[in-house]
């Protein structure tokens, strides 16, 4: 069974900062899966079925991600003394990622109460306008028959700046997932949709190219010294310039891992794999459908005679 230690950035005989090559990914993963959706439990499951222990080679639980998402240190953060120190620690995950991660447990604190409400708006914050791109909110008003008639507003129109008329929230709500769920089921749509992210990713980390580069480089210069020493040329100041290139070389790739653990490469494979999960939801569900949209869907456009739906990408 392997043992995933949360302190995965120590310290080595030279006083700096490393990540461990082994945990670090694990916990990368950890938070991802978290920002793209998944439940606490879901991952849990999914660490313990696997055989992955804690530091104290204990099972995970809730608590045990709880805390870790509250740690900022693996985003970079160096406490000391009560002062936080950004990029004071090499980062295991990206700003971005523990962003959508503390969001998503801030919104879970009041998950309770939220279950309890009446009716849940699922497109709040996700749709907008097309006349004037304001926010449409979710609102109710009850008839004189006593039925209680639900709608989204153009936040704007509230305020009577804008003409744009409410839509009626089961028919946009309908609408929307009915466009969603089409998109899912389409193998050829899919198909296209992963290569073009695979493409995207690989454009998205311009960082990594430089630094296989400049790693290719310094080891040319180190193997151009080793054929110096070879050759009996042996001076103080090659053995301080091979000394130099290697202490470079091993930084490089620590900064190649630091950039892989923050943006972790994905296949088209896992991509297809990934969206093929949310297929299999039960969107009878409301909290299905609420979690097919925060987790797909990063806005949707509504015009008076069509809605633009853009997907999210990073998330």
């Amino acid at each position: 069974m392997a043992t995933v230690c949360l302190t995965v950035i120590t310290v080595n005989e030279e006083k700096h900062f490393q990540i461990d090559p082994l945990k670090a990914p694990i916990v990368a993963e950890i938070f991802e899966r978290y920002a793209q959706g998944e439940s606490i439990t879901e991952i849990v499951h999914s660490l313990n079925a696997r055989g992955l222990k804690t530091q104290k080679g204990k099972a995970f639980n809730h608590g045990t991600l709880n805390r870790m998402f509250t740690n900022k240190s693996y985003m970079g953060v160096y406490h000391y003394s009560g002062i936080e120190i950004p990029g004071g620690v090499p980062a295991i995950v990206s700003e971005d990622t523990f962003k959508v991660v503390e969001r998503r447990m801030a919104q879970n604190k009041h998950a309770s109460a939220k279950n309890k409400a009446e009716e849940k708006y699922v497109l709040t914050t996700k749709l907008f306008c097309g006349k004037c791109h304001s926010m449409m909110v979710g609102d109710s008003a009850q008839k004189k028959n006593g039925n209680i008639y639900r709608y989204y507003k153009c936040a704007s129109a509230k305020r009577h700046e804008c003409d744009k008329k409410a839509v009626r929230k089961e028919w946009i709500e309908e609408l929307v997932l009915n466009k969603v769920i089409k998109v899912l089921f389409d193998d050829e749509a899919l198909d296209k949709i992963a290569d073009e992210i695979v493409a995207l990713l690989d454009e998205d980390n311009k960082v990594i190219p430089l630094l296989e580069a400049q790693l290719k480089e310094v080891r040319k210069s180190i193997d151009n010294v080793m054929k110096a020493i070879k050759a009996g040329i042996i001076t103080r100041s090659i053995k301080a310039k091979l000394e130099e290139l290697e202490a470079e070389e091993e930084q490089i790739e620590l900064n190649i891992l630091k950039e892989q653990t923050s943006s972790p490469k994905l296949t088209k494979e896992q991509i297809l794999f990934a969206l093929d999960k949310f297929r299999k939801l039960d969107l009878t569900i409301e909290a299905n459908k609420e979690r097919l949209i925060d987790s797909l869907v990063k806005c949707v456009l509504l015009y008076d005679d069509k809605l633009v739906i853009t997907f999210n990408f990073k998330k």
